[in-house]
């Protein structure tokens, strides 16, 4: 609860980061098209190159936004719960809300 503007930070830091690695992947390709290698090496190169640019890349390009929905859940989460104020208890690792209706609200917040 205590966290969520920093959360705020790291979702807004996430969309830079996506914007980011798709511009050094079109750079890099770009580089790499336009690089004049040997008949003998270009298979290697092309081959290295898939490996520390391509697949990294491609690999981490789709888990970003589902880190912005997470982040903003989070938030979301945390804003519901300090709304609640002191109607909110905390036992056994769980939460306990006085009402069936807030108890579904932040259920349904969860994704419960």
């Amino acid at each position: 609860m205590t966290q969520r503007e920093p959360l705020r930070q790291a979702n807004g830091s996430l969309g830079v980061l996506a914007q980011q690695l798709q511009n050094a992947k079109l750079q890099a390709d770009a580089a790499h098209g336009a690089l004049k290698q040997a008949d003998d090496l270009k298979p290697v190169f092309d081959q290295v190159y898939k490996k520390v640019v391509t697949v990294p890349a491609d690999a981490l390009q789709p888990l970003i936004p589902a880190a912005q929905i997470f982040t903003q859940q989070l938030v979301q989460v945390g804003e519901y719960i300090a709304q609640q104020g002191e109607q909110v208890s905390f036992v056994a690792n769980g939460i306990q809300f006085p009402t069936s209706q807030q108890a579904s609200q932040y259920n349904a917040l969860i994704g419960r």
